[in-house]
């Protein structure tokens, strides 16, 4: 039996102490907005904290019970965080990630024009035909595109030339 995994690994660049707070409010708090909002079943509750909206909409919604990916809070020789990194070393969700990085930019840097590229790999503990995959997802303030290996194979058909 072989055992697959999907693994990525990318860093987003924070640039105030406001955007830590955003990402702390949307997976380290969001447990705690749920009990303050007296949330049992996200099903059929209303009138939640936009934290908890996004929560219900990327994760529960999607039969999941919390979100998919690793994270760490990264800090320069100065102290100051730096930055957020993401990370998966079995079984990451891109969808999930990519989804929260879009709202991050669309509520934080509305006026910008940040692109957020994440890379993952989907691989295989053995040896075996077509056991191996992967893609690109990139986020934007304006929603968030994909481009798995089956639509780089057509760009790579279509740029077949002569070496």
């Amino acid at each position: 039996m072989a055992n697959n995994y999907l693994q990525f690994s990318a860093v987003l660049n924070l640039v105030s102490e406001d955007e830590k707070k955003w990402w702390d409010s949307h997976l380290i708090n969001v447990n705690e907005a749920c009990r303050v909002a007296n949330v049992e079943d996200l099903d059929s509750a209303t009138n939640l904290p936009i934290e908890v909206e996004r929560f219900k909409k990327i994760v529960w919604l999607e039969d999941y019970d919390d979100y998919e990916f690793n994270y760490s809070f990264e800090q320069g020789k100065d102290g100051n965080i730096w930055g957020i990194w993401f990370r998966s070393e079995e079984s990451g969700n891109v969808n999930q990630l990519t989804e929260l990085v879009h709202y991050f930019f669309k509520d934080m840097r509305p006026d910008g024009d940040d692109v957020f590229v994440l890379r993952w790999a989907c691989t295989c503990d053995q040896m075996r035909v077509d056991e191996f995959d992967g893609g690109t997802a990139v986020a934007t303030k304006n929603g968030v595109g994909w481009c798995g290996l089956d639509k780089q194979e057509d760009v790579a058909k279509a740029d077949i030339h002569e070496p």
